[in-house]
C-alpha cells in the first residue's frame, strides 16, 4: 500500500444519478474506476466503474481509503487490496 493522505482532503463532488440518498464521489483518474466516495465514520467505500457498476465495500478503514485514492493504479490498488477483501454490495 503507499502513502498515507488525510481523508478529509478530498472533496466529494459527484453523486450517484436519480438516487438523492447516495453517496457523494470525486472522479477518480482510472482506466477502470470512474468515481469513488467514503464515509469515515461507517467505513463505507463506494466505487463507480466506467462500466456504470456501482459498488459500497464495508467496513473499509480510512488507510485502505486513503492509500486508493493516492496509487498510481487505483484500478490494480482495487483488485489487490479491496476487490475480495470487504464485504461488498452493488447498488446498480
Amino acid at each position: 500500500m503507499e502513502g498515507t493522505v488525510s481523508v478529509h482532503k478530498y472533496q466529494q463532488t459527484m453523486k450517484s444519478e436519480g438516487d438523492p440518498t447516495a453517496m457523494d464521489r470525486i472522479p477518480v483518474v482510472s482506466s477502470n474506476l470512474r468515481s469513488v466516495g467514503y464515509i469515515q465514520e461507517a467505513g463505507v467505500l463506494e466505487i463507480e466503474f466506467h462500466s456504470g457498476s456501482v459498488y459500497q465495500y464495508q467496513n473499509v478503514p480510512p488507510t485502505v481509503y486513503n492509500d486508493l485514492m493516492t496509487a498510481r493504479s487505483k484500478g490494480s490498488f482495487h483488485n489487490a487490496y479491496v476487490k475480495n477483501c470487504y464485504r461488498f454490495r452493488r447498488i446498480r
